[in-house]
């Protein structure tokens, strides 16, 4: 009966795979394993060293706070402050490493680049008014170098930010102190311009500023001048009168005889008062004459008395006589005193014309006078104002001059410095980098995944049947039997020998790294100068 034998599983299948290329992968894994070692320990150990400064915000008085020496503002720019390569430059100098002097310019530039990378600053985020703690790092393959060298970083850092606020604040209180100096002397300078002009122009210092187009009625030379065109036109109106007046009493004079004939009159005999009171009595008797009866007793006396008046009034008539006239020429008066007042309104006139042309020089030099005076007026409002400006300066530039005076204080007092150390500066007792175990466990795991995969890859890549199994999966037939290779005695000879030089080889590969490794640790005499100088260029690339 035939039987069909049973291929082997896959996991089966794999474990005969590793087993039968066991030293192919056992191999490339020591060799790199080797390799893992020799790194870890050609790779330059490098020593972190740590320190924090808290950042604080300082009140400078009157509600202002240092720009710069805020902990936000300051922690903002730690990093490129801390680490620009200035201040790198100024702390390796200031230190003065032998190893850095001896460079040339352009290793002390690259040691620099390398001295800058080593650099961390970690700055987390901070609330609002609130400190910040400034996180500073730094790795050196001479842990008492990296002490230094942060400890150097840091008060450099520190120093700059301070001194960058006391000067800052310095000076821009010198500036205002200088900008006050020149107020003061711009105002003195237009306090003697003012005066110089009043004295000059004759104007008086105590009168108020006038307003626009309008004059200064108080100034001596205005009220002149608005007293002599008031008597201007008084005069000329004086003139217009007395020359009107004039006319006419020329006319009148014109039109009077400068003689009068003068008539005398030698009065006659004249009874007319007596006459008058006896018409009166008359009168009288008859309105008592007509109120009265005829029979009454006093009717006969009043018309005998009324006769009796009657004939009295025609004897005096008759005893009147008529006024004797004589005529004679004499100087008319009137036209004499035409003449005088004809004369005063002349000299009137004249005095009046003398004094009008006496006023009109006098007004136009006044004129003159008050457009000196106008342009005086302006100059004089433009430097009140310009006084009063530099016045108003002056008050506000003093209340700055207090507040900074206040800040520069403060920041030059004992609470200046925002900055406090948190953490020092401790020199490390063991490197920070690199971590060898983890670099061996690395070589390990990639030494076995090389070993592994090569392997793998050899197996796998032949087109021939592998075993059994393989023809048992392509042929319908059952396999029902399995002939053992033949190997004769030259084959396992050169097999052996094969295998013998590329093992030997790879342990003579494996031996020299790791005696090299250990040449170099502990005796550098035993290794070339050309070998020593490869291993510092290799360890140079990661200083």
């Amino acid at each position: 009966m035939v039987v069909q034998i049973d291929p082997p599983g896959q996991l089966q299948e794999f474990l005969e795979i590793l087993k039968r290329r066991r030293w192919q992968i056992a191999l490339p894994a020591l060799f790199v394993v080797s390799l893992g070692v020799a790194f870890a320990v050609v790779v330059p150990k490098k020593y972190e060293t740590t320190t924090q400064v808290e950042l604080r915000s300082i009140s400078l008085g009157g509600g202002a706070t240092a720009t710069k020496g805020s902990s936000k503002g300051v922690a903002a720019n730690a990093q490129q402050q801390i680490r620009s390569m200035r201040r790198i430059t100024e702390v390796i100098e200031d230190l003065k490493w032998p190893d850095y002097l001896t460079l040339s310019r352009a290793d002390r530039s690259d040691f620099r680049k390398r001295t800058m990378d080593n650099v961390k600053v970690v700055v987390p985020r901070q609330e609002a008014g609130a400190s910040a703690f400034v996180t500073i790092s730094y790795l050196d393959v001479n842990k008492e170098r990296a002490r230094q060298f942060l400890e150097a970083l840091r008060d450099a850092w520190i120093k700059q930010v301070v001194e960058r606020d006391r000067t800052r604040i310095s000076v821009e209180y010198e500036k205002l102190l200088d900008r006050k100096a020149d107020l003061e002397k711009d105002w003195k300078k237009k306090q003697e311009q003012l005066t110089t002009l009043r004295l000059d122009n004759d104007m008086s210092p105590t009168q108020p500023s006038r307003g626009k187009h309008e004059a200064r009625p108080e100034d001596r030379t205005v009220t002149r001048y608005d007293n002599q065109k008031d008597r201007l036109e008084e005069i000329e109106i004086e003139l217009a009168t007395a020359q009107e007046t004039l006319d006419v009493r020329l006319g009148q004079l014109a039109e009077t005889p400068a003689e009068v004939p003068k008539t005398t009159v030698v009065a006659g005999a004249s009874y007319t008062d007596q006459i008058a009171a006896l018409t009166t009595q008359t009168l009288q008797l008859e309105l008592a004459l007509e109120g009265i009866r005829p029979q009454h007793s006093r009717y006969e006396l009043t018309r005998l008395k009324l006769e009796r008046a009657y004939e009295q009034i025609a004897e005096l008539r008759d005893l009147q006589t008529e006024n004797e006239i004589s005529q004679e020429f004499r100087p008319n008066p009137v036209y004499r005193a035409l003449e005088v007042e004809i004369d005063q309104l002349e000299a009137d006139r004249a005095r009046l014309t003398a004094e009008q042309t006496a006023l009109h020089e006098v007004v136009a030099d006044n004129k003159e006078l008050m457009t000196r005076l106008a342009a005086a007026y302006q100059e004089d409002s433009e430097l009140t104002t310009q006084i009063e400006i530099t016045e108003a300066t002056l008050l506000e530039l003093e209340s700055d001059l207090q507040r900074k005076k206040q800040q520069r204080e403060v920041v030059f007092g004992p609470t200046g410095n925002p900055f406090q150390i948190i953490m020092e500066v401790e020199p490390p007792t063991k490197p920070s980098e690199p971590d060898p175990v983890l670099i061996l466990v690395f070589s390990v795991v990639l030494g076995l995944a090389v070993g592994l995969g090569g392997a793998l890859a050899t197996e796998f890549s032949k087109t021939s049947f592998r075993s059994t199994a393989d023809i048992s999966r392509v042929m319908v037939s059952p396999i029902l039997g399995v002939i053992s290779p033949i190997v004769t005695r030259a084959q396992r000879r050169r097999r052996f020998l094969r295998r013998f030089a590329v093992g030997g080889a790879s342990l003579a590969l494996i031996g020299s790294v790791l005696f090299i490794t250990w040449a170099w640790s502990y005796e550098p005499d035993l290794l070339s100068a050309g070998l020593v100088d490869s291993i510092e260029g290799f360890r140079a690339l990661f200083l």
